[in-house]
């Protein structure tokens, strides 16, 4: 329900592990003294986002995966790479984000919630409509809490 709410609002951009969908890029990742790298991939089907919650490297369960939310779904990516970037290494939301990014969505306690955090208040309703028209699709209860 989720990753088809998100789906709804735009393209998704995630890390992923190997072997998992189809990645669109790669970004060689530091983080103090360790490093590594992140195959990233991107999402327009919530079939498509599933590896983004199932992913042993970039582990939802340990608040340890992000996903971007793409404002529109013919960029190439060049702006929102720097943010997936940024928040894989810091872990911590950007201070400036581009106008191409609608939303980060960070994972959060242990697998069981997610922050949602929108670039405008307008996106932030689009993203609650979608989140409560796919809960009633799947006849699941939706509130909001403020």
């Amino acid at each position: 329900m989720v990753a088809e709410a998100l789906c709804d609002l735009g393209p998704c951009w995630f890390a992923a592990d190997e072997g998992e969908g189809s990645p669109v890029a790669t970004l060689e990742l530091r983080r103090r003294l360790a490093r590594g790298k992140a195959l990233i991939c991107r999402a327009d089907q919530a079939e498509d986002l599933r590896p983004a919650f199932e992913s042993g490297s970039h582990d939802w369960s340990t608040g340890a995966q992000w996903i971007v939310v793409e404002a529109e779904s013919d960029t190439s990516g060049d702006r929102i790479l720097p943010v997936l970037r940024s928040l894989l290494e810091k872990w911590e939301l950007p201070v400036d984000w581009p106008a191409d990014v609608s939303a980060i969505i960070q994972a959060g306690v242990d697998g069981d919630a997610a922050g949602c955090h929108c670039r405008t208040q307008e996106i932030e309703r689009e993203l609650c409509d979608a989140l409560e028209r796919r809960a009633t699709l799947h006849g699941i209860g939706f509130r909001t809490i403020d």
